[in-house]
């Protein structure tokens, strides 16, 4: 590891899309690469600015790595236009080490396994809707059945959502409050603005 970084044996790696993009060559990434952004591990090394006792902790890591350098990672850390993505930039998670920066890095506390671990991120990213200005007496729809989308159908019936559909396709003639689009595909972008009502 690097001075500033910490080295982790994983334990747990989930298998996202964007890992299947990488793989099929559907997102250009420097060759060779190894993906991988979901994952848990114990922390197996340290770099010479990280505490010793760091050793053996359990953590997961946001898969996004500023640069720590610029003036934006002075104010906002995760709007960095440096920053590298773990499995599309450097070398990800699909190995038996990795190496990531110690303040990406989160513990995780004993009443979650290694498994559930490594399911951080997409949490993380379901977790995102909920910065939106939506409310739970509005009709929403996400748009997908895929895991993030059951995902978010689950965040969002927890935090008192009642009227939601989750489809693949927009029903007809129904108008929405808001809409979750989770397939990553752009062409049924104009049907889904259609979809939702005024304002």
């Amino acid at each position: 590891p690097l001075p500033h970084e910490v080295l982790i044996q994983v334990s747990h790696a989930g298998v996202c899309r964007t890992d299947l993009s990488v793989i099929y060559n559907k997102i250009q990434t420097p060759t060779p690469l190894i993906p991988g952004h979901e994952f848990s591990g114990r922390v197996t090394g340290t770099g010479s600015q990280i505490p010793i006792d760091s050793l053996g902790t359990r953590v997961t890591a946001h898969p996004l790595l500023p640069c720590l350098n610029c003036p934006t990672c002075q104010i906002q850390l995760n709007a960095c236009p440096d920053a590298q993505f773990l499995g599309i930039d450097r070398n990800g998670a699909f190995a038996e080490f990795i190496c990531v920066p110690f303040n990406s890095t989160f513990v995780l506390p004993p009443e979650v396994s290694d498994l559930k671990g490594a399911y951080t991120e997409p949490v993380a990213a379901s977790l995102a809707v909920l910065n939106a200005p939506i409310q739970p007496q509005e009709k929403g729809f996400i748009h997908g059945s895929n895991r993030i989308a059951q995902l978010t159908s689950d965040i969002l019936a927890l935090r008192g959502f009642q009227d939601i559909i989750m489809a693949e396709n927009i029903p007809e003639g129904t108008s929405f409050d808001f809409i979750i689009e989770t397939q990553g595909d752009k062409s049924p972008f104009s049907k889904l603005v259609k979809a939702l009502r005024p304002k």
